[in-house]
């Protein structure tokens, strides 16, 4: 899913009332709403549900605050604070008067986009793109101006063609200064790459460097590891650690600069991902499927911070996933148990770094997944988390063993991976970035 987040000016200074008015009972609907279903009450009952001072809410703009609500409900195991804990601590020190708090503390209108209606029931984007019209009613139209749409007018023109095929639901949530259009990214989708049957691309995630790998698979212990890479974050994070112990607050210029550049970063990490994968023709692309709450992890504050704080982990799985919708791209999340120790001792022969080698792990269990269980040409076997243990595997993981001075019997992967943590030996193949950038010239350092 794509939004687009668009300033806009409405064309009669009356409108902007109109908008407010229907945005202040929107946000009453949904308190509602939410207090409802977490009583119990079902979608279906809260949407019939009769409440004063709301007449402008009709059916549909019901049927997504409904929507709207479940969403919160799901998405917070809590109870939440509508506008934030911040907002609310702020007006509990009378930093904000009661007016700013309610207004600060408003969602977005939104309108459930519905195919069949050009889109939206409500809302519909011109001819020229530049402006979108805002009907709640029959007789009542308001025009929205758009302002700085830039190279966005490439993808609402798009957008324009799918509304008057009717085959696209769009999305519409508008406030007092911004719309917000939110589609299917797949209509944007110009030209589908033909794939190359079992090429995998894959990636091992950690917040200091990020290991890919693009690899051919005939069987899970028979592949060629056509080209890989490392990305480094590294240096952004040594500079939020610099800047920690300087005791910079996060208001300062220099924190908000480096928060800016992590996220541009990690988008544009995302961009050359998606491009390589897309250059190679892989049918997959391979993630681990990681949830990660933040915990203490008792390897002290740096560490807690890095991995709590510092890695903007699901906004680069999401905009790899978007990507890899527009171009076609099987996108697959794997389960990462053992993927490190697993690649570290099978693959050491291949002397590239600890994350590379976690990465072609990555890439063999989603080649099983797809051929057991999307493409189903492949009897089901507990081999997707765990390879089969071949008697050339075992010798490899011998002499991996013997290699880190490990000297146990082979009994089981969790076994040796339970040894391991207990010795504290160092299993990962370290990463030389001096040699890594002469053997593949696909080193990535990100500079600040």
């Amino acid at each position: 899913m794509i939004t687009l987040k668009i300033k806009y000016i409405a064309e009669r200074a009356s409108d902007n009332q109109v908008i407010a008015d229907y945005q202040m009972q929107y946000n009453n609907l949904l308190h509602l709403f939410y207090n409802r279903l977490k009583d119990g009450t079902s979608e279906t009952k809260c949407k019939h549900l009769q409440f004063n001072n709301l007449d402008l809410m009709k059916s549909w703009f019901r049927q997504s605050c409904v929507k709207d609500a479940s969403f919160l409900l799901k998405k917070n195991e809590e109870t939440i604070l509508f506008g934030g804990k911040y907002l609310f601590e702020q007006r509990f020190r009378h930093n904000i008067s009661k007016e700013e708090f309610k207004e600060r503390r408003l969602v977005p209108l939104c309108s459930i986009g519905e195919g069949r209606c050009n889109g939206n029931r409500f809302f519909r984007l011109s001819e020229d793109c530049y402006s979108v019209i805002f009907s709640p009613m029959l007789k009542q139209k308001t025009k929205l101006k758009l302002i700085g749409v830039g190279n966005r007018i490439k993808v609402l023109k798009k957008l324009y063609i799918h509304q008057q095929l009717k085959d696209t639901p769009i999305t519409y949530k508008l406030d007092k200064k911004f719309v917000y259009i939110s589609f299917d990214e797949s209509i944007l989708r110009d030209k589908i790459v033909k794939p190359i049957s079992n090429r995998i691309f894959s990636i091992d995630m950690n917040p200091n460097y990020i290991g890919w790998s693009v690899v051919d698979l005939k069987e899970s212990d028979e592949f060629k590891v056509v080209n890989s890479g490392v990305i480094s974050l590294k240096n952004i994070n040594d500079v939020e650690f610099k800047f920690k112990k300087l005791k910079l607050p996060s208001t300062s210029t220099e924190r908000k600069h480096l928060n800016n550049k992590r996220n541009y970063e990690t988008l544009e990490v995302s961009k050359f991902l998606v491009d390589i994968s897309k250059h190679y023709h892989c049918e997959c692309f391979a993630i681990e499927d990681l949830v990660i709450k933040s915990k203490d992890n008792y390897q002290g504050k740096n560490f807690n911070r890095l991995i709590n704080n510092n890695w903007n982990r699901n906004k680069l799985v999401n905009n790899l996933r978007k990507r890899c919708n527009i171009f076609g791209i099987k996108f697959v999340e794997i389960s990462p148990q053992y993927s490190s120790v697993i690649g570290n001792l099978v693959y050491r022969e291949l002397r590239l770094p600890d994350m590379v080698l976690s990465s072609i792990e990555i890439s063999r269990r989603c080649y099983e997944f797809n051929l057991q269980y999307i493409k189903k040409i492949k009897a089901k076997t507990k081999n997707v988390i765990f390879p089969d243990l071949t008697e050339l595997l075992l010798d490899k993981v011998k002499h991996s063993l013997e290699e880190v001075k490990c000297f146990v019997d082979f009994v089981s992967w969790k076994q040796i991976h339970s040894e391991l943590k207990k010795s504290k030996l160092r299993y990962r193949f370290p990463l030389d970035e001096r040699v890594f950038k002469t053997k593949t010239l696909r080193f990535i350092n990100v500079f600040i």
